[in-house]
């Protein structure tokens, strides 16, 4: 069968949410398109709801595929190897795409040849906001977030897929645009604002956001393989250090009215930004190390 679009998500321990996501899928008026979800080691239930409804909605070619856990980036290039239309679709598990989504992000591609991606744009669901929660924002492009991003086949195989150096799920996405850019010499990216997915209002816990201070690493990684991306070309580790705490601190001032909204939240606001801050100050030396190591590429599809 031919499709007009491959949508690939990588799912880890997804079971919570990624109900909804398909259910989005399954809404849309285009309809001859492909669903490879790519579960990537989940300890959960993922698969298993992913499989149910498969059988639920035989309309919706949807294709599990298991492997070990070994990251987004590495789970983003199976389902380029498994894509069998020439444009890929990329969507986070958290995210439900509206129903005109795919209606609306893939024309440009038709109409343009020289055209190699569209970015689509990302919205909080609907809810009640909390600085705690856990959501994605795109809302003028430019970011070429995968929650919302196709591209042709052809172009993730020119460039060699997603980077699987990169440590955690942060800056692989960032990556590739920019590999792509250059490729097509940086007139190949449209962004969409009508092609629109809400990402769910995740509600970590604590825990799970300090966790967040360690995408450093990704950051370091994005700054060696792209100088000038960042913070300005022939700036050193230590200003890159001083760009990561200045974004730790500034939305901390941002989120200072919730002293009065809700103390509660405030206070756990001010612990989370000092964990972040501590975390990146006590392990200043590791991440020294990692900025001056020989930098590995690891593009497979190339």
């Amino acid at each position: 069968m031919s499709y007009s679009a491959s949508v690939v998500i990588p799912a880890y321990n997804a079971g919570a949410f990624i109900g909804q996501c398909l259910e989005g899928l399954a809404r849309q008026v285009l309809t001859s398109f492909e669903v490879i979800v790519i579960d990537d080691g989940s300890t959960d239930d993922t698969a298993t709801i992913c499989e149910a409804f498969a059988r639920q909605h035989p309309e919706l070619s949807l294709h599990v595929i298991r492997q070990a856990n070994a990251g987004p980036a590495s789970a983003r290039n199976q389902g380029i190897r498994l894509a069998q239309s020439e444009i890929v679709v990329f969507l986070d598990s958290d995210c439900v795409p509206r129903p005109d989504w795919l209606a609306v992000l893939l024309p440009p591609l038709d109409k343009n040849p020289a055209l190699q991606g569209v970015e689509g744009q990302t919205i909080p669901a609907p809810g009640k906001l909390s600085p705690l929660h856990h959501y994605v924002e795109n809302k003028i492009g430019g970011q070429h977030w995968t929650c919302n991003m196709a591209y042709r086949k052809q172009v993730l195989l020119a460039v060699g897929g997603f980077d699987e150096g990169f440590p955690l799920p942060s800056g692989e996405d960032i990556d590739i645009a920019r590999r792509i850019k250059q490729h097509t010499h940086d007139t190949a990216l449209l962004f969409e604002p009508n092609a629109v997915v809400e990402h769910i209002l995740l509600d970590w816990p604590l825990s799970k956001h300090f966790g967040r201070a360690k995408t450093f690493s990704s950051m370091i990684r994005l700054w060696r393989k792209h100088p000038g991306l960042l913070i300005p070309e022939k700036s050193s580790f230590l200003d890159l250090t001083l760009n990561q705490l200045k974004h730790y601190v500034f939305p901390w001032i941002r989120f200072w009215p919730w002293l009065f909204k809700n103390p509660l939240i405030f206070a756990k606001l001010s612990l989370l930004y000092t964990v972040w801050i501590s975390h990146t100050l006590l392990y200043f030396a590791r991440y020294y190390r990692e900025a001056h190591e020989p930098l590995i590429i690891q593009e497979p599809l190339k």
